[in-house]
């Protein structure tokens, strides 16, 4: 996903307002920093999530370019204090070639949502439901009368097969090795959600976001609102244990 389009996706998800959205956006890059940048030490780990990427293509650009927690704070601080300003649509990152910062416009600017997840998860932040839903208005109506109709008996097989892929893309992970750093990080990312299942950062945590960041991370064709993967694995819902 863009950079330029992590904002209104907030917005719509959450309902509120462009400024809010980015507000709280800007909040979140704080905490990851502290817990990333200063509790472990991984300063620059924000360039396995965030990178510039070519025009028109997500894919990563040949000029090398160095991207700071800093400068992504400061990106969607600008877009709430100073939402009438042109130069909010930019990013600034250090180019190794030019040797010197330089301003990047956010539309070239990408993030790996699974990844982005996995990063808020693993900080013991709040479950990223907006960059997980894939239908950012599917709701969960259920059936009233306990059985299954034909919609919800296919994504019962569509997640019964998307498990299978899962066991697939993580046995690939650990027995194949690649020299493509994008293929690199993916592998690790598989790994490091495999591990968060078998072993949660913290008590009561959100295995259905764990999964459905797996599931996109392998590029597996699972359900990936919250509400039904909790309905099928028989998880009840946040708002249901406080009931």
């Amino acid at each position: 996903m863009r950079l330029c389009d992590l904002v209104p996706r907030y917005a719509q998800f959450h309902k509120v307002s462009p400024q809010e959205a980015a507000y709280v956006l800007y909040e979140l890059v704080e905490r990851l920093y502290v817990e990333y940048g200063v509790n472990r030490f991984l300063p620059n780990s924000v360039n396995d999530v965030f990178w510039v990427g070519c025009f028109g293509s997500s894919k990563r650009s040949p000029t090398s370019h160095v991207i700071y927690f800093q400068e992504l704070s400061k990106y969607f601080y600008d877009l709430f204090f100073l939402p009438n300003k042109d130069y909010k649509n930019t990013l600034s990152c250090y180019c190794e070639e030019a040797q010197h910062s330089i301003n990047v416009p956010d539309a070239l600017v990408w993030f790996s949502r699974s990844a982005l997840s996995g990063w808020v998860l693993n900080a013991g932040i709040e479950d990223p439901d907006f960059l997980l839903s894939a239908n950012l208005v599917e709701k969960d109506k259920g059936n009233s009368d306990g059985g299954l109709n034909e919609q919800e008996l296919g994504t019962v097989i569509k997640i019964v097969n998307g498990l299978v892929d899962i066991i697939k893309a993580v046995d690939k992970a650990h027995r194949e090795s690649s020299t493509d750093y994008d293929d690199k990080v993916r592998s690790n990312n598989i790994k490091r959600y495999t591990y968060t299942l078998n072993n949660p950062p913290r008590k009561n945590s959100d295995v259905c976001s764990t999964l459905i960041a797996l599931a996109e991370e392998a590029g597996v064709d699972m359900p990936s609102y919250h509400g039904t993967m909790r309905k099928y694995m028989g998880i009840q819902s946040k708002s249901d244990t406080k009931a």
